[in-house]
């Protein structure tokens, strides 16, 4: 399965991994897939998956002659993803390449995204979004510009229990079929992390098409949506969002096609408090009257505030807090508290965070699974 160019040779193709799956509970043994798509076709457990250059290569194997060899898959059906060795990871296409290599100490190993232990200050938002990440709540932060809400925002995904081998295969399969391209072609390692920016039309977020293709909500499935300066999308941008929030699907009905695709994610959305932005700031002063900023407020309906469980008011910093480090103890110091009883539960529990650093990703990640198996077996 693959694309035929005019010289022999076969292009990688959208939809591998589908294709796969399909051909598994079809019954076949064998699939022969261009080499680009092989990889990722091969994480299908009981299917020989071979990958090839040229159509020479697939008559040769037609034939039996040796000399092509079916490619192992990118890790033991049954080892956790949390166990694989190094390899090169997939970055969030909203994410610079540099993330994940000069976070230094205390960064999650090979991590996409940035490490909480970067966030100077913001204890209570640092708080609230470790619940929202133990109990998969949508959070709604609203404060001045440069508070930092979009940066915590792309360091939530570290904090995030790591994807179980269904999930990747369901999150690469849904990537996949979008046709997007990523270094490595095997499963993915890492929550995806979406950021559409506020212009982004209807489809783009919902998915679509001529050829139906998986949008910005679909693509997030199983990771976290993001959607900065919340207000300025469009209103039907945004009521999109109430189907997809209630049941963790997207249904697409064109005139050509209808498809359900999945959408379970976890919707972090950002807003100033005001249409200037410095309502309530205690050195700014607000250039806004109160018609405005109702009518500001009002863009968000009802019924999407109310899907979104955890609203939080973030405040800006101080410059000199920021130089003197007040507060950045505040979020270790939580976490010193409950290790004691995560090690009565958990047995041991690795300290990968330097004593100078405020708390890092891994051990906010790793109390975050702690209470999801809390909730499991309640």
């Amino acid at each position: 399965m693959g694309e035929l160019a005019l010289d022999g040779t076969l292009r990688p193709v959208r939809g591998a991994l589908s294709m796969a799956l399909h051909a598994q509970e079809q019954g076949f043994e064998r699939c022969v897939f261009p080499l680009d798509s092989a990889k990722e076709a091969a994480v299908v457990d009981g299917l020989q998956v071979y990958g090839v250059t040229h159509l020479a290569q697939v008559l040769d194997l037609m034939h039996g002659h040796p000399g092509i060899n079916p490619l192992s898959p990118d890790q033991p059906p049954d080892q956790p993803l949390d166990q694989l060795p190094n390899q090169p990871l997939d970055l969030p296409p909203d994410l610079p390449a540099e993330l994940g290599k000069e976070h230094g100490p205390g960064s999650v190993p090979g991590s996409a995204y940035p490490d909480f232990a970067q966030v100077r200050g913001q204890a209570q938002a640092r708080r609230a979004l470790e619940v929202a990440a133990a109990g998969g709540h949508n959070v709604l932060m609203t404060g001045p510009p440069g508070a930092g809400k979009t940066f915590m925002a792309k360091c939530l995904p570290g904090i995030l229990p790591l994807l179980t081998r269904a999930e990747a295969i369901e999150t690469t399969r849904i990537w996949s079929v979008a046709g997007i391209p990523r270094k490595e072609q095997g499963l993915m390692r890492f929550r995806p992390f979406r950021a559409p920016h506020h212009t982004a039309s209807i489809v783009s977020l919902t998915g679509g098409g001529a050829h139906a293709r998986p949008g910005e909500i679909s693509l997030a499935h199983n990771g976290v949506l993001y959607l900065d300066e919340l207000p300025e999308f469009s209103t039907a941008a945004l009521e999109v969002l109430r189907q997809p929030l209630e049941d963790g699907t997207i249904r697409i009905s064109r005139a050509g096609y209808k498809v359900d695709y999945p959408a379970r994610f976890m919707l972090v959305a950002s807003m100033n408090p005001c249409p200037c932005g410095f309502y309530g700031h205690p050195s700014r002063d607000c250039v806004c009257v109160p018609y405005q900023i109702r009518r500001y407020e009002n863009k968000i309906s009802g019924p999407l505030r109310d899907r979104i469980d955890i609203h939080l008011m973030v405040k800006a910093v101080d410059v000199e807090d920021l130089i003197a480090g007040v507060g950045v103890q505040v979020g270790a110091q939580s976490g010193s508290r409950s290790q004691s009883g995560s090690r009565s539960r958990s047995g041991s529990r690795s300290q990968s965070c330097p004593g100078h650093l405020p708390e890092c990703s891994e051990a906010i990640r790793r109390r975050v699974e702690q209470a999801r198996l809390i909730q499991q077996e309640r």
